[in-house]
C-alpha cells in the first residue's frame, strides 16, 4: 500500500501521516473540508456549544484520556460476526476509506506504530437488508472491559447533551390544536446521513482507534468518530443541537425575506440524527419548514448531510422515534408490528 510505504520511507509518525492524508495545512487545519467553522459561527452566535462545535469544525475532536498511552498486552481478534460477513466489511470499511473516515495500511505498520491501539471489528444486521451485501460495521472500542478505548476515555469531560422528553412532540400536537382546531397539523422526520461519521478526530487520537482485517493483513484506523466509542454520541450532539437551534429561530416570514407574513418560529426537536418538526398547514408554511431544516443541516454539517431516504413527507401519520404519531386524531401509539414482536417473547 502506498501509504504503507509513505510512513516507511518519510519516517512519518501516525499524526502527519494523517494530516496528509486528510490536506491539513496551516492555511486550511480543517479535518473534513465540508464543515466551515467561519460560516458555523456567524450562524450559531448564541448557542451555548457554539465555541466547541467550531473547533471541532476546525481541528476534530480532541478528547480527554484517563492514560496517556494506549495499553495492549495482545492485539484482540475480531467478532465472530465481522467474520461471518466479512466481504459486506471490507465493502463498508472501503466505501468508507473513499469518504476519507478510514486509513488503511499493511499490517507490518503497526510495527512502526507500536502505540496505536486496537479494538475488534463487529457486525450488526440492517433492517430490510441483506447482511451478505451491507451491515452496520461496529468499532467495538469496549473491548476488553478494563483496558479498552472506551475505559480510557475520560468521560466526565464529554459535553453534556440535554435531549427533550419525546413527550414535547405531543404537547407540541396539542399546543398546534389549541390555537386553532380547524387547522390541519403534520408532522415530519428528517435524518442525517451518517451522523457521527462527519465528525473527524483529531490526528493525535485517532492512534486510540485501531483495527485489522486479518484477512487482508490490513490495519484499519478510525479517522471520523465511531459507532461504538463512548464520545460519539456527546460531540454529535453538539452538532444535531446547533441544527434545532438554528431551526427553531427561524419561521416563514424569515425564510421567505419577507414573503410571507408568519413570523411563528418553527418547532424544532431532536433525538440524535432524527430531527421532528410538527407544524399547522397554513399557507407556505410546511414548506418553508421543511426547507429550513434541509438547510440547517446542510449549513452545519455539510452538503452530504441529508439522508433522502429517510427524509419523510410531510403527515398527518408517522413512526418516529419508536412511536406511531397520528395528528388528526391526536393519539401516539405503539406500531402493531412491535406490540406483536413483544407479545412472542
Amino acid at each position: 500500500m502506498a501509504l504503507s510505504a509513505l510512513l516507511e520511507q518519510r519516517k512519518y509518525d501516525l499524526p502527519t501521516l494523517v494530516r496528509v492524508v486528510r490536506g491539513e495545512t496551516e492555511a486550511d487545519p480543517r479535518p473534513n473540508k465540508a464543515l466551515c467553522f467561519r460560516r458555523i459561527a456567524g450562524l450559531l452566535t448564541g448557542y451555548e456549544h457554539s465555541s466547541l462545535l467550531c473547533d471541532i469544525a476546525a481541528h476534530g475532536i480532541h478528547p480527554t484520556w484517563i492514560t496517556k498511552q494506549p495499553r495492549q498486552g495482545r492485539v484482540v481478534a475480531n467478532h465472530q460476526s465481522a467474520n461471518r460477513h466479512l466481504n459486506a466489511v471490507i465493502r463498508s470499511i472501503r466505501s468508507g476509506q473513499d469518504a476519507g473516515q478510514y486509513l488503511v495500511l499493511n499490517q507490518e505498520s503497526m510495527n512502526l506504530l507500536p502505540d496505536v491501539h486496537v479494538s475488534p471489528l463487529g457486525a450488526v444486521p440492517k433492517k430490510g437488508v441483506n447482511p451478505h451485501d451491507e451491515i452496520r460495521l461496529i468499532h467495538d472500542l469496549s473491548f476488553p472491559r478494563g483496558a479498552s478505548t472506551n475505559d480510557a476515555a475520560e468521560k466526565s469531560l464529554l459535553p453534556v447533551i440535554r435531549y427533550r422528553h419525546v413527550a414535547a412532540v405531543a404537547e407540541r400536537i396539542e399546543a398546534c390544536f389549541e390555537s386553532d382546531p380547524s387547522c390541519t397539523i403534520h408532522i415530519l422526520k428528517g435524518d442525517v446521513k451518517g451522523a457521527f461519521r462527519h465528525l473527524m478526530m483529531h490526528s493525535s487520537h485517532i492512534r486510540w482507534m485501531g483495527a485489522r482485517l486479518p484477512q487482508l493483513k490490513a490495519l484499519v484506523l478510525d479517522m471520523a468518530a465511531p459507532f461504538g466509542w463512548t464520545g460519539s454520541p456527546s460531540y454529535y450532539g453538539v452538532f444535531g443541537g446547533g441544527i434545532t437551534w438554528i431551526v427553531g429561530r427561524e419561521c416563514p416570514a424569515s425564510i421567505s425575506d419577507g414573503a410571507l407574513l408568519d413570523n411563528i418560529p418553527f418547532f424544532a426537536y431532536e433525538w440524535v440524527d432524527d430531527h421532528i418538526m410538527v407544524e399547522p398547514a397554513t399557507p407556505g408554511r410546511l414548506d418553508a419548514a421543511a426547507t429550513t431544516l434541509r438547510l440547517a443541516m446542510m449549513a452545519v454539517l455539510g452538503p452530504r448531510a441529508i439522508n433522502e431516504a429517510k427524509f419523510s413527507p410531510w403527515s398527518t401519520r408517522l413512526e418516529v422515534l419508536g412511536l406511531e404519531f397520528d395528528t388528526a386524531n391526536r393519539t401516539v401509539s405503539m406500531p402493531a408490528d412491535k406490540i406483536q414482536k413483544a407479545l412472542q417473547r
